[in-house]
């Protein structure tokens, strides 16, 4: 699918996924996301992106249509004082799988992970 036609698939979504941090053993609520299409998408800005980008892998479960998929997810979040905030991924694992980061780039910080692999 077109990357356009694809992010515009997620603005009337009827259905979402959850998105849950996994710390300690347990599972701490991140938010809802649009599912469209068999597919998910997470986003985040501002002081958010810090439950992202942490520096080390952290791992979040993300629940949707019957399915449970693991994220891990690596990077670095910084706030400047004229920018405001921001993060970049450097390392990204789905389902204990790694991605590749530079074929997985659709977009301006839009990646699409192909689940069905």
């Amino acid at each position: 699918m077109e990357t356009n036609k694809l992010v515009r698939s997620f603005y009337n979504a009827k259905q979402t996924a959850v998105l849950y941090k996994l710390e300690n053993d347990k599972k701490s609520e991140i938010g809802k996301f649009s599912f469209a299409n068999n597919n998910v998408m997470i986003g985040g800005a501002g002081e958010g992106l810090k439950s992202f980008f942490t520096k080390n892998l952290e791992t979040f479960c993300l629940e949707y249509d019957n399915k449970t998929d693991t994220l891990q997810i690596k990077g670095n979040y910084y706030k400047t004082e004229n920018c405001g905030d921001t993060a970049y991924l450097t390392e990204l694992h789905f389902n204990h799988k790694k991605v590749d980061l530079r074929n997985s780039l659709i977009g301006d910080n839009i990646y699409k992970i192909d689940n069905t692999k």
